[in-house]
């Protein structure tokens, strides 16, 4: 369909029932219409999973340890959500947006250090629309903010800073803090990368034109001139060595193309993209027309093999059919997404949940009982085939 004006018509067309028009000319319609819907449902889902921090030991920068625990709370937030645990599923589930933050305190060997950004809402530095919502105020590492005006040297004793310090000094603590945060996040950032790969979730290479944006940061945290343990907690939120992960995941919900429309089947017959089997059968001797009798069958979506792709046959929609005493066809029921796959809406929609009661002779009833089995039967060129021996 080349515009939504033309799906708007032929939904029209079929809502007010139009004279005149055949059962084929409406059958073209219908699928007409879930061609559009089934274009205009491929849109990117994105799930944001909710900022995760973790603390380190002094002068630790190993973020293995944290690692299972990482992946537990993103699992649970994409088994939280429908849709993302289907493209799970389906191994179509990729990182969009990697941000880290990793830190260390700004003390150094007992000395107050520089900082490079704030720690909390109460920080008058803080910048509330910050999206990690803990540190704001980030500077490019190596520019660092503070110098001793800053510090109460009264509080700095009680909280344990005897030693006598000067900007020289705070500056010299202060480099050393940046590179001990800086190799905190660029391990964290390698670890969490590979834990993701492991877990089904690809992480897209920009090299291959594939959309990815990552905002790694390190820097030294202000805790108010003292080591994490000594720290206000109720003004520094947060331990200065510490890190915050804000993963964004998407994916898009159609990225396998499941066909709707009889010509889509007939092309995916072709290049055996689609299958059509007996439910609980061998697909080769079904396709053969060993089937006696039809009692249920299956539209199979078999995805190529790759990267990023689910190999596992896909039912699409199944067919169960009911004889009487003589033979004779009486009903056929309908049922999209049988093996709950979470097929889009659009197939849904091409499919609905129904069951039709058929008189006999049953197999001259289909074409007008049930015209949408009746053309992809037809389009798969399976109709006759398996219905020569039924009246």
């Amino acid at each position: 369909m080349n515009s939504y004006l033309e799906y708007l018509f032929a939904k029209k067309l079929l809502d007010i029932n139009t004279k005149n028009l055949t059962e084929s000319s409406k059958l073209k319609l219908t699928n007409r219409i879930n061609k559009f819907l089934f274009e205009a449902a491929q849109d990117w889902v994105t799930i944001t999973i909710p900022s995760i921090g973790i603390a380190y030991a002094a002068g630790a920068t190993d973020s293995k340890p944290f690692i299972n625990d990482i992946w537990t709370k993103v699992n649970a937030a994409i088994e939280a959500n429908t849709t993302a645990k289907a493209l799970k599923t389906a191994n179509n589930l990729a990182i969009q947006k990697l941000e880290i933050y990793a830190g260390s305190s700004n003390n150094y060997n007992g000395t107050p250090t520089q900082y490079d950004t704030h720690n909390s809402t109460l920080d008058a530095g803080m910048n509330p629309s910050n999206s990690f919502g803990a540190y704001a105020g980030w500077t490019t590492p190596g520019q660092g903010l503070g110098d001793i005006s800053d510090y109460d040297l009264a509080d700095l004793k009680t909280r344990g800073v005897t030693k006598t310090f000067t900007n020289q000094t705070m500056i010299s603590g202060y480099k050393s803090n940046v590179e001990l945060a800086k190799k905190r996040v660029a391990d964290l950032a390698t670890n969490l990368k590979a834990l993701m790969v492991t877990n089904g979730i690809m992480v897209p290479d920009p090299a291959k034109g594939q959309g990815y944006e990552e905002i790694i940061k390190a820097g030294v945290v202000a805790t108010g001139g003292v080591l994490d343990d000594k720290r206000d907690t109720g003004f520094y939120k947060n331990p200065g060595q510490s890190a915050i992960i804000i993963i964004t995941l998407s994916g898009k919900e159609d990225i396998i193309k499941y066909p709707v429309t009889a010509e889509e089947l007939k092309a995916g017959l072709a290049n055996k993209t689609i299958l059509w089997g007996n439910v609980g059968g061998d697909a080769t001797l079904a396709q053969q027309g060993i089937v006696d009798p039809l009692i249920e069958w299956e539209l199979k979506y078999l995805p190529g093999e790759g990267q990023g792709k689910d190999t596992r046959v896909k039912p699409v929609v199944r067919w169960t059919f009911e004889y009487n005493a003589k033979n004779q066809l009486i009903k056929v029921k309908q049922e999209p997404d049988p093996g709950n796959m979470g097929i889009p809406t659009a197939v849904k929609l091409a499919f609905p949940a129904k069951e039709y009661i058929i008189n006999p002779p049953g197999k001259a009833q289909l074409q007008t009982k049930v015209p949408m089995v009746y053309e992809l039967l037809v389009a798969a060129g399976v109709y006759n085939r398996f219905f020569d021996a039924v009246p």
